[in-house]
């Protein structure tokens, strides 16, 4: 059951990927499934490989639209991306092990093992023709979808059974602690990435991740992580906010950067606790974050005063060549 159920999990994956692709059908800057089928052969062996290619090769093929053959090399490449996932994150856990190693390794493999798939990807892609952009750009989209699949999504499917456990534990409590965190990270998110002119307010997603790893542990941030990473692209592919005002693609890309950071901080941030007292990380990373939001809107705030006032100079410029014609 459960098998049929992670199989179920990378279809939609898969599909939410392709519907957010920015490049080509299945190029996107977002590709979860990376993600579900590394913590799939973790979770249930390699001997689930298989399945991971033939999801991939039937999405390659019906959403897609790739060719048979194409499709079936770029599912190679997506399996064996997931078994490097899958050996890397064993073989750093073996080398460190607890949960430190286990954190490490999550980073290791979302970083390292795209590499090889978004080099064959791109490759099968530029080999169809009809894609009006350069292989580095293509090569970069590939790996940062991959790899920020593999970041916002692994580590909460790894996390989800210690969440449960948690809740059933203290489910009253628990729920109402989950609807605040809910409607927290709704505000913030809504904060962060509808309204341009509030920049700053980008970092406050932040306290929000310490909130929810102080009530649920290490499952509560990252799954913090994941909804923040919905918003913010929810809110890209509306139009809105910070990273809406230049191309669709390059937008996408910068708020992946800034995602992967928070996918990065949920994993890290755990770590504090189980080593201590939290109160000394807490409150330097708090007032780290607040001079930062503070920095960012200093600096957004000057920059826009010197445009303004280049474009003011411009025009005083344009205007007195008109006077100075309009007299001879």
């Amino acid at each position: 059951m459960g098998g049929v159920v992670a199989t179920l999990a990378l279809v939609v994956a898969a599909k939410a990927g392709v519907t957010m692709a920015t490049r080509h059908e299945n190029i996107s800057a977002v590709w979860p499934a990376t993600g579900v089928a590394i913590w799939i052969l973790i979770t249930f062996g390699h001997r689930m490989w298989p399945v991971i290619a033939a999801v991939t090769w039937l999405v390659e093929v019906g959403w897609a639209e790739f060719p048979p053959v194409p499709a079936a090399l770029i599912a190679a490449g997506a399996t064996l991306e997931a078994l490097a996932g899958a050996w890397l994150w064993r073989a750093v856990r073996q080398w460190w092990p607890g949960d430190p190693g286990a954190a490490a390794g999550c980073c290791v493999a979302a970083l390292v093992a795209p590499l090889a798939n978004a080099s064959m990807g791109a490759a099968v892609v530029i080999s169809q023709g009809g894609v009006a952009v350069s292989v580095p750009q293509l090569w970069f989209t590939w790996w940062m979808g991959d790899a920020f699949g593999a970041l916002a999504l692994w580590p909460v499917l790894r996390a989800a059974p210690e969440l449960g456990r948690m809740v059933r534990n203290e489910i009253v409590v628990d729920a109402a602690r989950a609807v605040f965190l809910l409607l927290a990270v709704a505000g913030v998110s809504w904060l962060a990435f509808s309204f341009v002119r509030w920049r700053a307010f980008l970092f406050s997603v932040f306290p929000v991740l310490l909130l929810a790893m102080g009530w649920f542990g290490a499952a509560g941030a990252r799954f913090g992580a994941l909804l923040i990473a919905g918003a913010g692209i929810t809110a890209e592919f509306a139009g809105h906010g910070l990273f809406g005002g230049g191309t669709g693609h390059s937008n996408l890309l910068q708020l992946q950067v800034f995602l992967a950071s928070v996918a990065v901080a949920a994993l890290v941030l755990p770590l504090f606790r189980v080593r201590g007292s939290m109160l000394v990380p807490v409150t330097v990373l708090l007032v780290g974050w607040t001079l930062s939001g503070w920095l960012f809107a200093t600096l957004e705030r000057d920059g826009r005063r010197r445009q303004q006032e280049a474009f003011n100079q411009q025009v005083a410029e344009a205007e007195a060549v008109i006077r100075l014609r309009m007299t001879r």
